[in-house]
């Protein structure tokens, strides 16, 4: 089941057409989540990421195991997939973590650089990165254009309010679960999906963690993510 999980979430990352969604949340508003982009192969959604300075967008590595910067654009400042508007950048380079397990999804990470500087607004802006650890309790919002549940996708930007979960209880559901990730519930029904993989999880508006992995969608099981605070320094040397 463990194997499962990670196998499918990594699998709907890899493809081209665009399967994924926040399951069990609620619509985001224009300029709400000004962060937030669409990292695109051939100009269809593949994963979520976050900006974090005017070149620089984060997300999770198993994003672009297969995929070429040519190939790859960012939409910045929309809430639906089809909006015309949305500032588009291309990609120069991919950064995966060297440590990156495909695995068991450890040091799931990447930074991506744009050619062209991202243009800020109202609806679109920065993330700062939360640089200390998260507690157990602390409410967090993931946020992504990933299925409302398996096989329903949406153009709608969506959001789930989750709380972080203790090391020990996700291992309960995940025992490769490693200290550079943090895990998330709230109840069956109410999690990340298809699609949302690299996307952001903010908490007290900073950017906590990147979703990587679970068992989809919503089933009742912790979703896994990449914690932003283990990755600062490795961060920072790509940033600028």
């Amino acid at each position: 089941m463990i194997a499962l999980g990670i196998v499918l979430l990594a699998a709907s990352a890899l493809a081209v057409p665009a399967l994924p969604r926040i399951v069990g949340g609620g619509y985001v508003p224009q300029g709400q989540l000004p962060y937030q982009v669409s990292i695109r192969s051939a100009g269809i959604h593949l994963c979520g990421g976050s900006i974090i300075d005017k070149y620089t967008i984060i997300s999770a590595a198993h994003c672009f195991q297969q995929s070429s910067p040519s190939h790859l654009t960012v939409a910045a400042g929309i809430i639906n997939l089809k909006d015309e508007s949305a500032q588009v950048y291309d990609v120069e380079r991919i950064i995966n973590h060297h440590l990156y397990d495909s695995y068991s999804k450890a040091n799931d990470i990447a930074i991506l650089k744009l050619r062209q500087s991202i243009q800020f607004s109202s609806t679109v802006s920065i993330i700062d990165l939360e640089q200390t650890r998260l507690s157990e309790g602390i409410p967090c919002t993931a946020s992504g254009w990933g299925d409302t549940y398996p096989g329903h996708p949406t153009d709608d930007l969506k959001y789930v309010y989750l709380y972080s979960i203790s090391d020990e209880k996700c291992k309960e559901s995940w025992p490769m679960k490693t200290e550079s990730q943090l895990c998330t519930f709230l109840s069956e029904g109410q999690g990340t999906c298809f699609g949302d993989s690299g996307g952001p999880l903010a908490a007290n508006g900073r950017l906590v963690g990147l979703v990587s992995y679970g068992s989809p969608c919503a089933v009742g099981m912790p979703d896994v993510f990449t914690r932003i605070s283990s990755y600062i320094d490795w961060t920072r040397g790509y940033m600028g």
